[in-house]
């Protein structure tokens, strides 16, 4: 019985056996926390100090704690993030929303506007980066169906620019503006897309709009402004038969290229030193048997 009495007493003095006192849980590292706000370095595990607020037990005893030990001390209210709680550091963080993983934030969240830009957070074809396809849903969140990117109500058509082409007959998918019901405004553009530029109609071509600019050379050739000193489509003037292949149009007129090369009226440049039925001169034609060397029909 006195060994056992023995024990207890030195157990007391080492660890506050009974602990009657009524001391608080850190009076075992007073020791070395002299200050007693645990400010020190604790040679016992820190635990929660209720005089100082600190109802966590995160070990920094410094005050009122805003830490956290599990995800749902972190809720926000806000449904446009994600609530996380680090539980080594008691730490909450508040990441935007991205549902399907796409890497875009959500935009709405059951009603409430969101500071992301994905229309639909819950489908990962769905967002700001997508290809604009030819469905006649926004899958590329510009609040417009794909195959109608300008929202006049007209789908693209070929003509459209670098966007697939989806079958419709608009012609310029970006300017709303342009559409196969918009008025003739006798512009140098096709803004009904009939085909053609409007300067074209019978009744623009006086008009001021329809006027092309200098130099004195560019025409309205069917409602296009042409420079007939070197077009080789209207080279001279709007009603020039095109340049033959291989020539160019140089100061409005047609000029074959290369060595020997002539324009001899046809589809495409001869060339007058080896050419059977144009040896020399367009329409001299070698003798059956002879063929043109260098200009000469030779046997």
């Amino acid at each position: 019985m006195t060994r056992k009495i023995l024990a207890c007493a030195a157990a007391m003095a080492i660890a506050g056996c009974g602990d009657k006192g009524g001391g608080s849980s850190d009076d075992a590292d007073a020791a070395m926390d002299t200050a007693g706000d645990d400010a020190g370095t604790d040679t016992v595990a820190d635990l929660p100090d209720a005089a100082e607020g600190d109802t966590a037990g995160e070990g920094d005893d410094t005050g009122a704690d805003a830490g956290c030990v599990a995800d749902g001390d972190c809720d926000d209210s806000d449904p446009c993030t994600v609530d996380d709680c680090d539980t080594d550091y008691g730490e909450c963080s508040h990441d935007p929303l991205d549902s399907d993983g796409d890497g875009y934030f959500a935009a709405e969240v059951g009603g409430t506007t969101c500071a992301g830009n994905d229309c639909d957070d819950s489908d990962a074809d769905v967002n700001p980066g997508a290809a604009v396809g030819c469905t006649a849903s926004d899958m590329d969140c510009s609040d417009l169906p794909d195959n109608d990117d300008d929202g006049d109500g007209y789908v693209r058509g070929a003509a459209a620019g670098a966007l697939e082409d989806c079958g419709g007959d608009d012609c310029d998918d970006a300017d709303a503006a342009v559409n196969p019901g918009a008025a003739n405004l006798c512009a140098l553009t096709d803004q009904d897309c009939d085909g053609v530029n409007d300067c074209a109609a019978p009744e623009c071509p006086a008009d001021p709009s329809c006027v092309c600019p200098p130099p004195a050379t560019v025409l309205n050739c069917d409602g296009h402004c042409v420079d007939t000193a070197s077009d080789p489509d209207h080279c001279g003037s709007c009603t020039a038969d095109p340049c033959p292949t291989g020539a160019v149009c140089s100061v409005g007129a047609c000029a074959c290229v290369g060595d020997g090369m002539w324009d001899c009226g046809g589809p495409a440049c001869v060339n007058l030193n080896t050419d059977f039925a144009n040896c020399n001169a367009c329409g001299h034609t070698c003798d059956a048997g002879q063929t043109c060397v260098d200009g000469d029909c030779t046997p």
